[in-house]
């Protein structure tokens, strides 16, 4: 052995160091530096290193081994063993041995400030506090347990708590989970309001398989895509509303669809309306089709934009059942007006006509062609005369017409003229 400066060595730990050098005098080297710390008992004065295998042991590391084909065994110990340490030091590592698929994995141990923290082979975990929120961190898997072997472990993405129901931390913050009426609380204590607690039901939903195994609950929240205010919203009755600015879209996604096809919307393209598109192709084929066998009630007036025109005209249906407005005599009888006038007796009328003047009750923009008449005895009277009308002129608003008796001269009684007059 050759060491850098001389040095004294005391105590059983130096015989063991002695020993030790003396059976790899090439491989061990101590050396010591200026500055160095003061030797510690049982270690040769002023050594601050030890190298096995190395001539030239790292000055940063107390005890550099190096070995192509060897490793440090450190001690091994059961979970039993190593959970009845007393009083561990923060930094102590022991190998546990067991079953890797134990709760308490096998693998190495690590004691650090707030208990056991296993080293996972795939990514560390950690147990933080943030505040007053505790985390146990790390992608892979491994526990911590703290002094009263209560342990936080994580498997994957599942986070347990076993041996006791809680963790505390150092300082005394307390992680807990508690079983009742089938349902698990977790609290952490110190923390106040909603946050509190988290209550998980034993079935609760599994919504990221997209599978619910209960009823979904809303509670006058919206369904929506982005989270806003709109979309879809059901009440306690089971009444759907859609979001005063949406349309509900039936055939959403097919292929050709015009783009408003199929669209029920309150006031989307018109004010004061419930607007309803037929489905389609483009805006001159959309059609809606009702099935009611039973019958079609509307309550109030019915507008057939494909029927607007000019004045009134009568609708006629063909054999399959298309409505449409007529030309012609039907058209004009539509648009013309009918009455009945009295007309006084003519006791003096002699063999002459007598002329009556009779007023439209809506003046015509133009005079109407035709005005058809006849005349008539009033109810309840018995007389047998015979009259002749004829239409003399007709203006816009009135028209006359001569009355003549045709069996006899003069008459006694009021009659009464039919008449139609066509534009």
């Amino acid at each position: 052995m050759r060491l850098t400066r001389s040095c004294t060595y005391r105590g059983p730990a130096a015989a063991l160091l002695l020993g030790l050098l003396s059976l790899a005098p090439a491989a061990v080297r101590a050396q010591s530096g200026p500055g160095a710390p003061g030797p510690s008992p049982g270690t040769p004065a002023g050594v601050t290193n030890v190298g096995i295998g190395t001539t030239t042991p790292d000055p940063s590391a107390a005890l550099d081994v190096q070995s192509a084909s060897q490793g440090v065994l450190i001690p091994r110990l059961t979970r039993t063993q190593r959970r009845a340490i007393a009083n561990p030091k923060p930094g102590l590592m022991v190998y546990q041995t067991g079953s890797p698929a134990a709760a308490d994995s096998a693998g190495f141990w690590l004691r650090g400030p707030l208990g056991w923290q296993f080293l996972s082979p795939n990514q560390p975990v950690t147990l933080s506090k943030t505040g007053q929120q505790i985390s146990l961190g790390g992608g892979g898997s491994g526990s911590v347990t703290d002094s009263d072997n209560q342990q936080l472990s994580k498997a994957g993405s599942t986070i347990s708590l076993t041996d006791g129901g809680s963790v505390t931390d150092s300082d005394s913050q307390t992680l807990a989970a508690t079983t009742a009426a089938g349902s698990t609380t977790v609290t952490i204590s110190g923390v106040t309001g909603a946050g509190a607690s988290v209550v998980i039901p034993s079935s609760a939903d599994n919504l990221g398989s997209h599978v619910a195994s209960q009823n979904v609950q809303l509670s006058n929240n919206w369904l929506s895509n982005d989270g806003g205010s709109e979309g879809l919203r059901v009440d306690n009755a089971g009444n759907v509303a859609v979001g005063s600015t949406s349309t509900l879209e039936l055939g959403y996604g097919v292929g050709g669809k015009e783009v408003n096809a199929g669209k029920i919307g309150y006031q989307t393209f018109t004010a004061d309306a419930l607007d309803v598109v037929g489905a389609g192709t483009s805006g001159s084929n959309r059609k809606v089709k009702l099935w009611a066998e039973g019958g079609t009630e509307l309550a109030g007036g019915l507008r057939v934009n494909g029927l607007a025109g000019s004045g009134s005209r009568p609708v006629l249906a063909d054999a399959s059942g298309n409505l449409a407005a007529t030309s012609g005599l039907l058209s004009r009888l539509a648009n013309g007006q009918a009455g009945t006038a009295t007309l006084s007796s003519c006791p003096g009328c002699g063999s002459a006509p007598a002329v009556y003047t009779v007023t439209f009750p809506t003046a015509f923009g133009a005079a109407p062609g035709q005005v058809l008449v006849t005349v008539r005895t009033q109810n309840g009277q018995t007389a047998t005369d015979t009259f002749a009308a004829t239409v003399k002129s007709i203006g816009t608003a009135s028209f006359q017409v001569n009355i003549k008796r045709v069996d006899a001269n003069n008459w006694n009684q009021v009659l009464l003229l039919d008449w139609l007059a066509i534009p």
